[in-house]
């Protein structure tokens, strides 16, 4: 089975695979897992930093300056500058995959799923690496079972195709819903 994908620009399935790339380890251990948003993560921890600044802040006015201020001010501000480094680096990820967006084509058969993008890297898993098939919010993936593999992502828009293909080709895989 061939699908030819004509270029996708969508940032959300972009945004989707690198958080499930960046979980896939927790996602070998559990493959069911419900997702996090490292995007919401991150900026919750930046506000976060902000509250407990503006706290020690108030509590420097109150009780005045000694070092466990100075040790919960310092913290703080780690604690948003981790966030907004991560988030920034989350964000270069995504526009990178954006820019590099073009048509591609997946192919699954007898041997494995291979996803041939122009100018790009070709990505091919065996089945018998593929540890199972996760359809997600904006994406499929087929996982791989160790870390010396990619994941293949596909836009949803071809979810019922591949899961269709997949049930009646490689009926022991595990597809999660």
């Amino acid at each position: 089975m061939k699908i030819e994908i004509p270029e996708i620009r969508d940032r959300n399935f972009y945004k989707e695979v690198v958080n499930i790339t960046h979980q896939f380890r927790s996602l070998l251990k559990k493959p069911d897992k419900k997702q996090h948003d490292f995007y919401k993560d991150f900026t919750l921890y930046i506000i976060i930093g902000f509250v407990l600044i503006a706290l020690v802040v108030l509590m420097t006015i109150s009780w005045g300056f000694d070092w466990m201020m100075a040790v919960a001010l310092c913290l703080s501000l780690i604690l948003i500058l981790f966030g907004i480094l991560y988030r920034v680096n989350l964000e270069k990820i995504v526009k990178a995959l954006v820019a590099d967006a073009g048509p591609s084509v997946v192919t699954i058969d007898d041997t494995g799923v291979e996803l041939f993008k122009e100018n790009s890297k070709t990505v091919r898993i065996a089945w018998e690496k593929v540890y199972f098939v996760r359809q997600f919010k904006y994406s499929i993936c087929f996982i791989p079972k160790d870390y010396t593999s990619f994941i293949v992502a596909v836009n949803n828009d071809y979810a019922d195709e591949i899961k269709s293909y997949l049930r009646e080709n490689r009926p022991k895989l595990t597809i999660i819903e």
